[in-house]
């Protein structure tokens, strides 16, 4: 049975409890957090995931520029990313650089449905604006 990896990069672990909670039992997910946003690129290179969930209201506002540098990476461009924020107006950013957008008020249907439609929307958008 395949895995399908998700990676987190959020600077703090409610972000990943959120989607974790959101998947529960469904499906068979591998989630993966990376904490520290200087990592993001390398360990999702490494990681190699279906689908990267990115918290662009990092405190250290390092968010989005780890979303560009997924942009512009030849193996990342492909994987579809879910924008996480607080920030309303990040939803016509999230939309304007081919990514999902997701409150961090959102319930877990919610977080489920985004997650599950990112990965229908599929590999090769996400990363294009």
């Amino acid at each position: 049975m395949n895995m399908t990896r998700i990676l987190v990069v959020a600077g703090e672990s409610k972000i990943t409890e959120m989607v974790r909670f959101a998947l529960g039992r469904r499906n068979p997910f591998h989630v993966r957090e990376e904490r520290d946003f200087s990592n993001g690129t390398a360990t999702a290179r490494t990681y190699k995931p279906s689908l990267i969930v990115l918290d662009v209201d990092s405190p250290t506002g390092r968010g989005r520029e780890v979303a560009d540098s997924f942009k512009f990476d030849s193996v990342l461009c492909t994987v579809p990313i879910v924008r996480v924020s607080s920030q309303p107006a990040e939803r016509v950013a999230a939309a304007r650089a081919g990514a999902l957008f997701l409150p961090k008020s959102a319930d877990a249907n919610c977080v489920a449905e985004v997650i599950n439609a990112a990965l229908i929307w599929g590999t090769g958008v996400a990363g294009r604006s």
